[in-house]
């Protein structure tokens, strides 16, 4: 009886290039071993005879006139260049089972692939055949050999002929995964020279979701690494250069919006103090005398910079001007009302009625509703689902990981970044996306969540209101005096023309007397 197995295309499927482009792996060869006209040369031979890379490299040998021993050293050189620059796709990675089998229409032989294999990590039990062997998947006779050996219950590869078209020619069932491609946010930033080494470590650390592509917690994942993660690495080194600009220490992370971005922040910045401060609409409107000393005790005018996501500041102007006697100096992405009266001290992005940066920041905390002997009283969390905030944060804690495991170094270009970057990338991507951490943007905020923004809302538009009755009494009061001033002059007219109607008729009386 033939066994069942699952069949996998390896590269672009199970295997990703830190590349655009797979010949550029030849430019880096070109660069770094070094051989002038390396890739020229490497792309002829490979056309010439390309069934192996054995036969590729003789090839190459017969156009350059190069030595066997100088030939040896560059095949190696090739094959650790692939180990150097490529990663496993994790979520597909997972779905490899021991006993199954990968294939691939690849120059590379069995025992070349796993060697790239085991060293990116993979330590599953298969087999492989690639089409060194002289058959291919693009030809279908791959399939057909293998199909004397296998039941292939499945087929996952990326390319729509080789992996698709003709699998099902074979009647095999077959799914496409397009997980290798670029995105638009890592485009974003590859498309920009000086950013480009940021766009392809937001591939690699994307490509590192662990869950099944078919379920939430990928989609949650990729919120984070598609969307939030970018920002949150270029708020930090802003919220940086404004310490240094400003002569202050101290980063003030305001509960909840700012939970994921001080994780990043303290990962990038360790020796900048930065603390959380905890904080809520509740406690700013009804706040008591022990949340009094805690903000006197955290905050201090002359050294610290508040940071909040996304609002106003409105419900906390009235409190820091009876604590402090001024407004704070606080710094908000983005601005949540166009219309709020900006102060000295407030700074911001962007200004948005959107809640993106809420949405994509969701704490695993309730909202603060209490100070009471040191310990700070919070709600459950409402307007989303609890496991959905730890997937957040779980994808922020591994990135910050990943990190670690990279040249964070790499990161400095963001040292003489533009604050407009930022813009760019809200309009661009950030503002134009859409979370997966609720299925109803409706139910994100409650009535007893927002409360008093309500009532703010509400007297706002009450003094809008207002001001266009009063303004409309004013344009009726000028429309009905100038209809006043207009009959007035109508009726002058007519008691003139009467008065010289009546003159000419006692003229015409005058001259019949006579």
């Amino acid at each position: 009886m033939k066994q069942n197995v699952t069949s996998f295309d390896v590269f672009d499927t199970l295997i990703a290039r830190n590349v655009i482009n797979p010949t550029d792996i030849f430019d880096i060869i070109e660069h770094n071993f070094p051989y002038p006209n390396f890739k020229k040369y490497r792309i002829l031979a490979e056309q010439k005879s390309g069934l192996t890379l054995d036969s590729i490299y003789k090839e190459f040998k017969n156009i350059t006139n190069d030595s066997e021993t100088n030939i040896d050293i560059l095949k190696e050189y090739e094959i650790q260049t692939e180990i150097n620059n490529s990663f496993l796709i994790k979520s597909n990675v997972n779905l490899v089972n021991d006993g199954d089998i990968l294939i691939s229409d690849m120059y590379l032989n069995s025992l070349q692939i796993l060697r790239i294999l085991n060293s990116l990590g993979f330590n599953k039990n298969v087999k492989i055949f690639s089409s060194s062997i002289g058959m291919s998947k693009h030809k279908g006779t791959l399939y057909n050999y293998l199909l004397n050996m296998y039941n292939i219950t499945l087929h996952i590869g990326d390319n729509e002929y080789s992996d698709y078209f003709m699998a099902k020619k074979y009647n095999i069932p077959c799914q496409i995964t397009n997980l290798h491609k670029f995105n638009n946010t890592e485009l974003f930033f590859i498309n920009k020279q000086k950013y480009r080494k940021f766009g392809f470590l937001l591939r690699m650390f994307r490509l590192q979701n662990p869950y099944n592509e078919n379920s939430k917690n990928f989609l949650l994942y990729n919120d984070q690494s598609n969307i939030n993660i970018p920002l949150l690495v270029m708020l930090s080194f802003h919220l940086k250069q404004m310490l240094i600009n400003e002569n202050r220490s101290t980063i003030l992370f305001y509960t909840r919006d700012s939970c994921l971005l001080q994780i990043v922040f303290q990962t990038l910045f360790p020796d900048i103090s930065s603390k959380t401060f905890h904080s809520s609409r509740v406690m700013n409107y009804s706040n008591n005398e022990e949340y009094d000393k805690y903000i006197l005790d955290t905050y201090n005018d002359s050294n610290c910079i508040i940071f909040d996501g996304h609002g106003t500041f409105n419900s906390g102007r009235k409190l820091y001007m009876r604590l402090f006697n001024s407004l704070p100096r606080i710094h908000i992405f983005s601005l949540g009302d166009i219309n709020t009266l900006i102060f000295k001290n407030l700074s911001y992005n962007i200004k948005s009625g959107t809640l993106m940066f809420e949405r994509y920041n969701v704490d695993t905390i309730g909202r603060l509703i209490d100070l009471k002997d040191g310990n700070f009283i919070r709600e459950e969390v409402k307007g989303y689902s609890l496991n959905n905030a730890e997937i957040y944060k779980y994808t922020i804690h591994s990135f910050c990981t990943f990190l670690q495991s990279q040249n964070i170094c790499d990161l400095n270009i963001f040292n003489t970044m533009s604050p407009q970057l930022i813009i760019n990338y809200n309009n661009k991507i950030y503002n134009v996306s859409k979370s997966n951490i609720i299925d109803d943007a409706n139910i994100f905020f409650d009535s007893s969540i927002v409360g008093n923004i309500d009532n703010d809302k509400n007297i706002n538009q009450k003094n809008i209101n207002q001001k266009n009755i009063n303004q409309k009494n004013i344009n009726q009061k000028n429309i009905n005096q100038k209809n006043i001033n207009q009959k007035t002059i109508n009726q002058k007219t007519i008691n003139q023309k009467n008065i010289n109607q009546k003159t000419i008729y006692i003229k015409k009386l005058k001259m019949k007397f006579y």
